[in-house]
């Protein structure tokens, strides 16, 4: 599994887009987050591997997704595009 870095660094991406994604005000307020950050890169992580592992294998992965989750998936893989 790639760590945040990497994932930043492959999808060419920075705490500004993570902030916007995720509706924080500013990169600073993301930045600043007690746990939040850390649960959100975490979050990331998996997602990220998630979407890879079915890209490899050339399939959809189901994934169980709030609403809210959901939107704010749907906004990462935006970045993707």
């Amino acid at each position: 599994m790639k760590n945040i870095k990497e994932i930043k660094k492959h999808l060419g991406i920075g705490n500004r887009d993570i902030a916007d994604a995720f509706g924080y005000s500013n990169e600073t307020g993301y930045n600043n987050g007690k746990n939040g950050k850390v649960r959100l890169e975490r979050g990331l992580e998996w997602f990220f591997s998630i979407v890879e592992r079915g890209q490899k294998e050339k399939k959809r992965v189901p994934i169980l997704l709030t609403s809210s989750q959901f939107a704010k998936a749907y906004c990462l893989f935006l970045f993707c595009e």
